[in-house]
């Protein structure tokens, strides 16, 4: 994405997120403290229910201690990739994406320090 797309994209962004943070601002204005308190407490489960099918969505979050190796008070450190890879991406397309990325990388380094090098 280049510099100007995000440009665009966070000036079209920045009034939604403005009129959303208002809304949610002046609907919270309108409630008193204890009820406000006492919503909050009862959308907890689905929030955190809906956060933990997130987090194992993305995330391998089965308990697999590495032998031998621990933290500095004795938890266990956790063993192999905790990543779950986006359905139809494989780590050698990640491999290739990365390697893709670093060949582009060299390439405008080249470029720039011959710029930088050749005489005005």
């Amino acid at each position: 994405m280049s510099v100007w797309s995000r440009i665009r994209w966070h000036t079209a962004a920045l009034p939604a997120i403005a009129f959303a943070c208002f809304a949610l601002t002046a609907s919270a204005a309108d409630e008193d403290f204890s009820s406000l308190t006492k919503r909050l407490q009862a959308e907890k489960p689905e929030f955190a229910q809906r956060q933990q099918a997130l987090l194992a969505e993305r995330y391998d979050l089965a308990d697999r201690p590495a032998n031998g190796s621990g933290m500095s008070r004795g938890k266990p450190v956790q063993e192999g990739v905790r990543v779950k890879l986006p359905k139809g991406m494989s780590w050698e397309k990640t491999r290739c994406n990365v390697a893709g990325r670093s060949q582009r990388k060299a390439a405008l380094a080249g470029r720039i320090s011959s710029v930088a090098a050749s005489p005005p």
